[in-house]
């Protein structure tokens, strides 16, 4: 179905900031910094290198992918919303975020504190994780967050995939199945995939994703053989339901890759929900540590049935809301979407 619309883009400026840093052992309260994340040198505990920015030095055809062309019927998307920290997010959207939250917890309780204050403001409704390095510690963190849920699935060993999810809002969620289970070129981590319900009525397919990391033929190779795979088998088995792909694509989806050109190109049928993100200020990038100006890795890919319920979508930009934010908590930021 093709559509027409176009939703206001809201930037919200805060200004007169009092900055202040945080003390590792007091997170009970959400403390505005800068944005920089300066004072604490991060150790390095990935030793995998899994988020490096992937470029093919390629460049795609124009083909409007944003929908700022003049095909006729083309849709205008006009999603970006900035993100200030707190938010009022309506039990009347589905709130879905996805989140490299980066050998969770690196940093045992003081990790888990802060990402407990950090989901009570964000307040959204379900929340697919990548690199979660200690299951186990999933309980305790929703011991701290009551009225909230988690599944995970054991897809590697060390980095699982997993949701947490708000039980007043997510009124079901299926077990957890994984696709693609043998082909780990394609998929070092195969897709889990989970179907929610949400108490607006909205019934989606979740497929959360890591794929594999880093530059070179072969890695951006298995990374398109990926999103070969994916798109075919949304195209043969689900074709006529509410699909969303996210997590770590660890690839960029800007004018300078073509990894993900099979979704791209099929206007008619799928489109990157952050693609304003990713050609956008890179200021909201969702890797912000790639030199020089950041990378943008994270996606959140919705099928046309959505295209009409999408509302916003935005980069939940938590290194100005907390001090020393990729040394306890990620070197990713998450990414928002809503749907209504």
């Amino acid at each position: 179905m093709i559509l027409s619309f176009r939703y206001s883009l809201v930037i919200i400026v805060i200004l007169g900031l009092s900055f202040s840093a945080c003390n590792s052992d007091d997170t009970d309260n959400i403390i505005i910094v800068d944005g920089s994340g300066q004072g604490d040198e991060k150790e390095d505990d990935d030793n995998s290198g899994e988020d490096e920015e992937e470029d093919d030095g390629t460049e795609d055809d124009d083909n409007d992918d944003n929908g700022d062309g003049d095909d006729t019927g083309e849709i205008e998307w006009d999603l970006f919303e900035a993100y200030t920290c707190y938010t009022s997010l309506s039990e009347e959207t589905l709130d879905i975020v996805t989140w490299n939250i980066e050998w969770f917890p690196k940093r045992q309780n003081n990790t888990i504190t802060r990402v407990v204050d950090l989901i009570k403001n964000t307040n959204a409704d379900i929340i697919a994780l990548q690199e979660i390095a200690e299951p186990n510690q999933l309980e305790t963190l929703v011991s701290q967050l009551p009225g909230w849920g988690y599944k995970y699935y054991n897809v590697r060993g060390d980095q699982e995939l997993g949701y947490l999810y708000k039980e007043s809002e997510i009124v079901s969620i299926s077990n957890l199945s994984i696709i693609f289970p043998n082909n780990t070129s394609a998929f070092y981590r195969p897709p889990v995939v989970t179907t929610i319900e949400h108490i607006n009525g909205q019934v989606v397919v979740l497929m959360n994703i890591h794929l594999k990391c880093c530059g070179g033929a072969e890695n951006i190779a298995r990374r398109r053989e990926a999103g070969q795979l994916l798109k075919s088998y949304i195209d043969d088995n689900l074709p006529n339901e509410k699909v969303i792909v996210l997590g770590d694509f660890n690839d960029g989806i800007d004018e300078n890759s073509t990894t993900f050109s099979d979704f791209i190109e099929d206007t008619d049928n799928y489109y990157f929900a952050d693609m304003e993100i990713a050609i956008g200020p890179s200021e909201y990038r969702s890797y912000p540590s790639w030199e020089p100006n950041g990378s943008h890795l994270d996606h959140i890919l919705i099928t046309n049935e959505l295209f009409n319920d999408i509302q916003s979508a935005t980069t939940l930009t938590y290194d100005d809301c907390i001090s020393s934010y990729e040394y306890y908590v990620s070197d990713h930021r998450p990414v928002m979407v809503s749907i209504l």
